[in-house]
């Protein structure tokens, strides 16, 4: 009997959503010429969400953040990879931390599927990766996670439509 318990026990922590605890702030879809390829979720811990939509967002803020984007179409993660550069170097990050920062997600991302989801969460100090809500990597980087997010949060954004809907100031 224990060890059932045991395993009921440790079947829900396994199971446990990334974004427990976290409030979402808002929500938008990113649309390339007639598709809806993904939709993003942009989360934070410990705030009253009605508030967070009038203040403006900091992307070097303490708070747990996490941003869950739910794919609509099939994308090769070398394809991830590649807008991920892109993004990063409108955004003016030095080539030396892409590179580093590249070289980590590749070890982690996978190929997406129709309805898979990856989830970043980030913390002070660190990031996680969830593919459909099971850790597949960590990147131990105090600047990664706000580099990662700025793609979506930045006000030099190449999204501003889906980065005031995603910070709760556009419906």
């Amino acid at each position: 009997m224990y060890k059932w318990l045991f395993f009921l026990f440790m079947s829900f922590n396994v199971f446990a959503s990334p974004l427990k605890n976290l409030t979402k702030v808002g929500v938008g879809e990113m649309d390339y010429l007639f598709w809806t390829v993904y939709r993003a979720e942009y989360y934070l811990e410990d705030i009253d969400a009605r508030s967070q939509k009038t203040s403006p967002y900091v992307l070097e803020s303490d708070r747990v953040k996490a941003l869950k984007i739910e794919y609509f179409k099939a994308i090769k993660s070398q394809v991830l990879i590649d807008a991920t550069i892109d993004q990063w170097q409108s955004l003016g990050y030095p080539n030396t931390e892409i590179k580093s920062w590249v070289d980590k997600l590749r070890k982690i991302w996978p190929d997406v599927g129709v309805g898979n989801t990856l989830t970043v969460v980030v913390k002070k100090h660190d990031s996680h990766f969830y593919f459909n809500d099971s850790l597949i990597g960590s990147i131990d980087d105090k600047r990664f996670g706000g580099a990662f997010l700025s793609i979506w949060l930045s006000k030099n954004t190449s999204y501003p439509d889906l980065r005031l809907q995603l910070l709760g100031q556009l419906p």
